[in-house]
């Protein structure tokens, strides 16, 4: 008997158990479930669904990627914002037929003139053309 003079029942009878959650509760089911899921192939698991890639080069998929999300961190901080700094929705917006014509009007920071020089090959070295040695320290060093 409780403090309050109630008596706690022996059996639940009136509903305030589910029953039907019995199965997805009982943790010997639960973690036989998840080692028959753990010894599963990778083929097994997949089912063999690879895809067709028969006409898809995925190197140059990558590549595309690369380029994109490189020329999309080019932009102005303000015209990624705009997006999202998502660059995907920057591509599909300015891929869109209808916006194609009127970049400069719609994103004038497009068309605005950059601040900083782009950087030039100058500084490269062609290893054909290389000096063989290195140059020699001054003296008194």
């Amino acid at each position: 008997m409780s403090m309050l003079g109630t008596e706690q029942p022996t059996e639940y009878s009136d509903g305030r158990t589910k029953q039907s959650f019995k199965d997805e509760t009982d943790v010997n089911q639960i973690i036989a479930k998840h080692t028959r899921m753990g010894t599963l192939s990778h083929l097994e698991q997949w089912g063999g669904e690879y895809g067709d890639w028969g006409d898809f080069n995925f190197q140059e998929a990558q590549n595309q990627i690369a380029r994109a999300n490189s020329m999309f961190e080019q932009l102005p901080s303000a015209v990624r914002n705009k997006f999202s700094n998502a660059p995907e929705k920057f591509l599909e917006f300015v891929n869109d037929p209808e916006n194609a014509d009127n970049l400069h009007k719609i994103l004038p920071e497009l068309a605005e003139p950059r601040t900083k020089p782009l950087p030039e090959n100058r500084d490269r070295v062609d290893p054909e053309t290389a000096p063989e040695t290195a140059p020699e320290a001054p003296e008194g060093q």
